[in-house]
């Protein structure tokens, strides 16, 4: 960080700046005016305190960046049918499914043909499996398997719902 001044006919104001990624800068703090600064902190030199006060502001920034340090034991194997990635892309399309009302729909035409299958779990891992990864049912019904949310239907109901 690092301290400006801008003068102007009312006296000379100082900020603390720092460098931001992309080349730009973005103002820290403001400190005030010369004599703002002078009467407030009670020192002689206006430039001097600011300085200071940038270094003091640096020290601590850097001490509050920690470093994480995960481990990795490149020796031991993955545990087998472990899933330790998912994909969440589906989430913000869930959000649209509920508030169209499409579950009620489903719970409705479930109740009424009283399927052994969960209608709405199909209908939406189809809806957001061909609006993320266009494929088929096949396809669609094993990329479902890889979502954060498990699925519990198999292929044979995904035809037999459609």
């Amino acid at each position: 960080m690092r301290v400006t001044r801008n003068v102007t006919s009312k006296g000379t104001s100082y900020y603390i700046i720092r460098s931001v990624s992309g080349g730009s800068t973005e103002i820290v703090e403001k400190l005030g005016t010369e004599s703002e600064i002078k009467a407030k902190y009670h020192c002689e030199d206006a430039l001097a305190w600011a300085k200071k006060r940038a270094s003091d502001l640096t020290i601590r920034e850097k001490e509050s960046q920690t470093k994480v340090m995960v481990p990795f034991r490149p020796g031991v194997p993955i545990p087998k049918d472990e899933a330790m990635s998912f994909n969440i892309g589906y989430l913000f399309l869930q959000q649209i499914y509920y508030e169209l009302k499409i579950p009620q729909l489903c719970r409705e035409i479930a109740r009424r043909y009283a399927f052994e299958y969960d209608l709405n779990e199909i209908l939406s891992r189809l809806v957001y499996g061909r609006i993320l990864f266009p494929s088929s049912k096949l396809s669609t019904c094993r990329q479902s398997e890889d979502l954060f949310e498990k699925s519990s239907f198999e292929y044979h109901q995904v035809a037999r719902a459609l």
